[in-house]
């Protein structure tokens, strides 16, 4: 690949003096572009689904044609953008045409000299653009990369965190706070100083020379050993972006990158082009994993087994409902608790006080049980955006919580019921999707090249970086970041480096409402609220989720505080407060809580029902509704 950058050389200059492979390919980009620019495909198809319901809702005949005059956003501005759009609208059913005339067609309303003026500021601030991503896309010097490529329970990230054990300097990425605590935990036992950095607290070991944090994270400096784990997440459009960061950006004599079967070739490919040095160690698991030959009914669950559903109330169900058949304690597991007590959920499995577990998926990834069995009990999930079966890819990771190594002596799967357990099988024997690309989202430096309020920038970002961007490469989604910008007042926004923090702060729908409390107080120059109160005692299913709520703006408050938002209390006292929710969280899931039936008629929902009305009840409702509609 050609000489390294000298040290004291521009990391920039370093780049255009490499000749590197990237760098070319964007400056052919950006010196070859020809015509306009066009919004990226993805968000052509979302204006044309948007503006087919608003001629549905504005009940317009899909019979006859449709000018779409006052339905066209503003931003469409080209012939291409349009024509796509139509073309769109034509497979949902719409014949439309426009009868205003577009500002990028040159015949219509703005003048050709404003439209030129346009472009070429456009193309300038592409061409900005593209110099940063040339940078940000190209590692810091040449690596000696080992691939650790193994499925769950083969020994790879072990093998990685013995390397990193005995380093004079070392980094260890996670994909959940927890992994990132259990690594530091077992470094420090085996003798190795580490400290612990993940979004809502540093913790720090006098003479440490390895950090375990969560991938997010990622302090780039330079080590002499780093190990990214769980690298497929790469492949994840929400999350992707950091994995890649890491990977390319890592600054390590040495980078160990552990992962699934599936992300091999991407990974190997990512490398090469990078100019690293490759090789690639593979794993096979180290205890066999084995079906079920019949599906086992939950009054037939062998000890030391654990049950997967999908939502919260699904997994509350099952505990109450196993516990009562067995007369044995049964554990928690599922992803709104916080790492301490999934870890106190644990400690109980593994010192034998619960016979049982049941986990939503959360369990697939970062927390070693001694469990024998695993019984997924439906194999559809709810995503956030719809219903759909489970992937190869996360049946295998669940499954392959089944006979941890030195845990168990052997791993079984099935399900409690006889479809899902055939549909278990038939997908446990697919290959799972190779991943493909990777996903990046737009740093605080990037758009600083680029003017307008946050939301714009946001938005030309995504269109500007598209043709920029390796094929490997593909623009995350950005639309949680854009609605927050959207919510963001202008003086928020003098500061881009604050709004930029404000808006890819860990913001749910359980605290949205918070956060939005504290960029007012910031916008009227005064310190944030602290978030409300605990819940006190838990003993029913409603006082978990306000206790969940409450959490959520508690890890929101700390991850602000860590990036020097005042507040009107302090660090500690939040800490604190954030303690005994998980205490209290603890004691209720020891205990068991009142579950109660289907919220409308008071009967007994069955073991496993994710939701809080049943089906008769829901089917009435649905039914009261259409017949009060017009």
């Amino acid at each position: 690949m050609g000489g390294r950058p000298a040290a004291s050389m521009p990391r920039g200059a370093a780049r255009q003096e490499l000749g590197h492979p990237i760098v070319e390919r964007m400056e052919r980009r950006i010196d070859g572009r020809e015509g306009s620019l066009l919004i990226p495909k993805g968000q052509l198809r979302r204006i044309a689904r948007n503006i087919a319901q608003k001629l549905e809702a504005d009940g317009l005949d899909a019979r006859r044609r449709i000018d779409l005059a006052r339905y066209l956003p503003a931003g469409i501005r080209f012939p291409e953008e349009l024509e796509m759009v139509l073309e769109r609208l034509r497979t949902l059913g719409w014949d439309c045409y426009t009868s205003r005339p577009l500002p990028g067609d040159l015949g219509g309303g703005v003048s050709a000299a404003r439209e030129k003026r346009r472009t070429q500021a456009a193309e300038r601030a592409q061409a900005r653009l593209g110099s940063q991503l040339a940078v940000d896309l190209v590692s810091p010097r040449q690596r000696q990369v080992l691939l650790h490529i193994g499925p769950t329970n083969s020994g790879k990230t072990h093998h990685a965190l013995q390397r990193l054990a005995v380093s004079s300097r070392g980094l260890y990425l996670a994909p959940l706070r927890l992994l990132a605590w259990e690594a530091a935990e077992r470094l420090n036992e085996d003798g190795c100083p580490t400290d612990l950095l993940t979004g809502e607290e540093h913790i720090r070991v006098d003479g440490a020379r390895v950090v375990a944090a969560t991938t997010e994270m990622f302090p780039q400096d330079r080590y002499e050993v780093v190990v990214i784990d769980e690298a497929q997440m790469v492949g994840d459009p929400d999350r992707g972006w950091a994995w890649l960061r890491a990977l390319v950006r890592a600054n390590a004599d040495e980078l160990h990158v552990c992962a699934a079967p599936q992300a091999e070739g991407f990974l190997r490919r990512l490398f090469e082009t990078l100019g690293d040095l490759v090789r690639v160690e593979q794993y096979e698991r180290l205890v066999p994993l084995r079906p079920h030959p019949e599906p086992i009914p939950l009054d037939r669950l062998p000890e030391r087994s654990a049950v997967v559903a999908f939502s919260r109330n699904a997994v509350l169900q099952l505990k109450s409902e196993i516990e009562a058949i067995h007369k044995k304690p049964c554990a928690v597991i599922y992803g709104a608790l916080p790492p301490d007590v999934r870890r106190e959920q644990a400690r109980r499995v593994r010192s034998g006080e619960c016979a049982y577990v049941v986990a939503t998926d959360a369990i697939g990834m970062g927390i070693n049980f001694p469990v024998d069995h695993v019984f997924i009990l439906e194999m559809s999930k709810y995503d956030g955006k719809m219903e759909r079966p489970l992937r190869a890819d996360e049946t295998l990771q669940i499954i392959g919580r089944a006979g941890r190594f030195g845990l168990s002596q052997a791993g079984w799967y099935g399900s409690t019921g006889r479809v899902n357990h055939q549909l278990l099988l038939e997908t446990a024997l697919e290959r799972p999707t190779p991943v493909t690309s990777a996903y990046l989202q737009p740093t605080a430096e990037q758009l600083q090249l680029l003017s307008g309020r946050l939301h714009k920038r946001l938005q030309l970002w995504q269109q500007l970086a598209q043709p920029l961007v390796p094929e490997f490469v593909q623009i995350a989604p950005l639309e949680q970041m854009t609605d927050l910008a959207r919510l963001l007042p202008p003086k928020l926004e003098e500061d881009l480096d604050q709004a930029y923090m404000l808006v890819t702060a860990p913001v749910s729908r359980e605290s949205q409402a918070y956060w939005q409390s504290i960029v007012a107080a910031l916008e009227a120059g005064k310190k944030a609220p602290p978030p409300d109160d605990p819940p006190g005692e838990i003993h029913s299913d409603s006082d978990l989720a306000a206790a969940e709520r409450s959490l959520k703006q508690h890890e929101l408050c700390l991850w602000l505080i860590r990036r020097g938002v005042p507040f009107r209390t302090g660090e500690q006292r939040v800490r604190r407060s954030r303690n005994e929710i998980a205490e209290a969280m603890n004691r209720a899931l020891a205990r068991g809580m009142s579950l109660g039936g289907c919220k409308v008629c008071g009967r007994k929902l069955p073991p496993g029902y994710r939701f809080r009305i049943c089906n008769p009840c829901f089917e009435e409702r649905r039914r009261d509704r259409r017949a009060v509609e017009p």
